[in-house]
C-alpha cells in the first residue's frame, strides 16, 4: 500500500499533493487500520491474517 501513495504525502509537502479517487481511499483505510492499532478496540491483532504478506 504504501508505494500507492505519494511519499510527500507524509512530508511537510502534504499540502501540496493531490491524491486520486483510489489513493484517497487507501489513506481512509489506513487511518482506521492506525487507529484500531493504536487506540481502537485492536480487531487487528499483529497475528492477524491481515498482516501477512504474500510470497
Amino acid at each position: 500500500m504504501m508505494w500507492e501513495v505519494p511519499a510527500a504525502y507524509n512530508s511537510p509537502l502534504s499540502s501540496t499533493v493531490t491524491l486520486t479517487e483510489e489513493q484517497s481511499k487507501r489513506m481512509e483505510d489506513l487511518k482506521l487500520v492506525q487507529y484500531d492499532l493504536t487506540s481502537g478496540k485492536h480487531y487487528l491483532k499483529e497475528d492477524s491474517p491481515f498482516f501477512k504478506l504474500e510470497k
